[in-house]
């Protein structure tokens, strides 16, 4: 059994780098993940190669400066796994580019 046996993971920016990394450590401790990415080539490379080692993953494309994107993720993982107990937010989309979260929502507990 692993630490985060029976949970649920969303990582965000998991198509490479340190979300990649996360998400695969989450599925090796026998978590179940959600790989997210604005990259879908390789958020689905990163898919198979969680579930070719034994590990339990789906991908969902998600811009997370996009609050649409953000309610897709959510309605999906909890469609396919039924709920969530982990959220990395390791994506640095909103940085590069002006999001479109308004500023009031960012924070106040929403």
């Amino acid at each position: 059994m692993g630490r985060v046996s029976g949970k649920v993971a969303l990582v965000t920016g998991a198509a490479m780098g340190l979300g990649q990394a996360t998400a695969e450590l989450l599925a090796r401790e026998s978590a179940k993940v959600m790989v997210s990415d604005i990259n879908e080539e390789r958020g689905r490379v990163v898919v198979k190669g969680i579930t070719e080692s034994g590990g339990t993953a789906v991908f969902q494309r998600h811009d997370v400066g996009e609050p649409a994107d953000w309610e897709k993720a959510i309605f999906h993982v909890l469609q396919i796994y039924g709920k969530l107990d982990i959220l990395v937010n390791n994506a640095v989309s909103a940085l590069r580019h002006r999001s479109r979260i308004p500023r009031w929502r960012i924070g106040d507990g929403r």
